[in-house]
């Protein structure tokens, strides 16, 4: 998770995707499952027909991502998904493996298959650009380019030529080697959540400054707010275990409060050129502001033990009163808090601003998975086919296919032919329908879903059948990501969109190794706030130059805008 992303952001972003039935329950883990194909499945999925094309088989495999869930006795191998698959368009996916992904298990086991040169399957979906980098290399997979000029839809082509940057991670002399996977723009970027009750009990307000939100760690810290009589309660839950960087729990907002510059991603600079953000002054404030709040009790002791999941469990256990995250964090992993706690109110909020009223935040790239074919696949017309009937529910009323979510029983029902959305309307509940296509999430239209959430809180009635399935997500989704929304300015996109460089592939683990120890060594105290200066020195002198002058030396080839709607 992770790269041009951030480090772990590509498996988070697997973990939890930024729709709806996010929040309706808590993550199950699902261990990885072998083929299966002799278990009754679910409701008929929603426009299913006989394909008009001959059958065809296509071998894939499964990443198993926490809150993929399953029901009516379903597997990986064998779901709505694969039913409506081959009903509709002929295609009888083969899932040879799944494994899970924590700890990289997924991505370490198709390395395996790599280094014993074993065929890979026929599709698959990864987060992580530098395995698809070694993939490409090695000749394993398929120019798509003129099979996605032939076969991809009207709207898939305008779709993609909006956002032309996308294709950098998999474009390699000028030719496409995958498909990426849009993101909806916005939905890793991050919000702060407050325990409203607390700051009720308190009398205080949201705070809107660095200096109010001490103020207010202070208060959570030292004047009971959970009532219990003891000091055992803490300002702030955030997780540093891989990186300051994360999709839930993360930290790395804090940089932006004094400066533009971010860790984890490439900055234009004022010269022209990219620069590395971990890199820039504003981190060295950053990080004494984080020891600072550490040695007041501000923080969880235990910080540089826990990623931005095991982070939450403080704040779902109700012993910590501000959370950073994604929009839905409220509803995944913050949504326990309200079974756990009664009586808590968890709010979503606008980042507060530094000394010189500076707010930043990591904006999401544009694309995160990418579905890889190998090199002698040959039915690209099917897939690109069967992911325009995925699109069709985005792009709303298009078209009949997947006019009401994804698949009745799972992430809708339909009463007196009416969709509805409610998770205790659902038999059995909502699930996220989506995490078991070929592309692990939806297709999203960049930007288009975050507007739709500012509208629908602020009154709007919904009109489409995509807009009532947002609206689905209930008020405290709405409410979250209408503040996301008012944020789109403050998000600031990594530079370097492209494939690692020659460098990055051979020094990456080391450098990322030395930034997170001289943080977290700098945040506890361990070492002077001196030694960022140190680091930044041996980051340099250890393989950054030459990976910083190939980063701008594939920026001068591209100079993409950024683009936003």
């Amino acid at each position: 998770m992770r790269a041009g992303i951030g480090r772990n952001e590509g498996l988070l972003l697997a973990m939890v995707a930024a729709i709806p039935c996010l929040f309706l329950s808590a993550c199950q883990e699902a261990g990885s499952s072998s083929p299966d194909t002799a278990i009754p499945l679910g409701p008929t999925p929603p426009a299913a027909h006989a394909a008009t094309a001959d059958p065809i088989a296509i071998t894939t495999v499964e990443e198993i991502v926490p809150s993929m869930r399953f029901k009516y006795g379903e597997t990986p191998a064998n779901n709505w998904h694969t039913k409506w698959a081959r009903e509709r368009h002929g295609i009888d996916f083969k899932v040879l493996w799944s494994a899970d992904s924590q700890n990289e298990a997924y991505v370490t086991k198709l390395r395996l298959s790599l280094d014993a040169d074993e065929p890979l399957p026929d599709t698959f979906h990864v987060y992580d650009k530098m395995f698809a980098g070694e993939l490409i290399e090695a000749g394993k997979l398929l120019d798509i380019t003129e099979e996605f000029e032939r076969y991809a839809s009207p709207r898939m082509k305008e779709l993609y030529a909006k956002y032309p940057e996308v294709w950098y991670p998999v474009t390699y002399n000028g030719r496409k080697y995958g498909l990426p996977v849009l993101t909806a723009g916005d939905e890793q970027d991050t919000l702060m959540f407050i325990r409203r009750d607390w700051l009720d009990k308190l009398g205080l307000e949201p705070p809107a400054t660095i200096e109010e939100l001490e103020n207010v760690m202070d208060a959570f810290v030292n004047e009971d707010p959970d009532g219990n009589g003891l000091k055992d309660t803490i300002g702030m839950s955030a997780g540093i275990k891989d990186s300051v960087s994360s999709v839930v729990g993360d930290a790395s907002w804090l940089f932006g409060s004094y400066g533009d510059a971010l860790p984890d991603q490439w900055i234009l600079t004022d010269d022209g050129t990219l620069q590395y953000g971990s890199l820039q002054p504003n981190a060295k404030q950053a990080l004494s502001k984080y020891a600072e709040w550490l040695r007041k009790g501000y923080l969880d002791p235990e910080i540089a033990l826990m990623d931005g999941v095991m982070a939450a469990d403080a704040f779902t256990r109700g012993k910590s009163g501000i959370y950073f995250g994604a929009f839905w964090s409220g509803g995944w992993p913050l949504g326990d808090v309200k079974t756990n706690v009664p009586g808590a109110e968890v709010m979503a909020y606008p980042l507060p601003s530094g000394p010189n009223g500076q707010i930043a935040r990591k904006a999401t790239p544009l694309s995160l998975g990418l579905i890889l074919f190998n090199k002698d696949f040959a039915h690209m017309d099917r897939i690109l086919q069967y992911y325009d009937d995925l699109y069709g529910f985005v792009f709303s009323g298009e078209t009949d296919v997947l006019r009401f979510g994804f698949a009745e029983g799972y992430d809708y029902a339909l009463v007196n032919g009416e969709p509805v959305y409610d998770d205790d309307r659902i038999p059995g509940g909502k699930i996220e329908a989506q995490k078991v296509i070929l592309s692990n999430e939806e297709p999203n239209i960049p930007f288009k879903q975050t507007k739709i959430y500012y509208d629908l809180y602020h009154g709007k009635k919904p009109e489409s059948f995509y807009e009532k399935y947002l609206s689905g997500a209930g008020p405290e989704i709405l409410q979250a990501g209408a503040v996301n929304y008012e944020m789109m300015n403050y998000s600031v996109r990594d530079r370097f969109i492209g494939a690692p460089t020659p460098a990055m592939k051979e020094r990456h683990e080391y450098l990322r190794s030395l930034e997170n120890d001289t943080f977290t060594r700098i945040i506890y105290g361990n070492a002077p706030l001196e030694q960022f200066d140190d680091f930044v020195r041996k980051w340099k002198s250890s393989g950054g130059d030459v990976i910083t002058r190939e980063v701008n030396d594939w920026y001068r080839t591209v100079n993409p805008e950024m683009r936003r709607e």
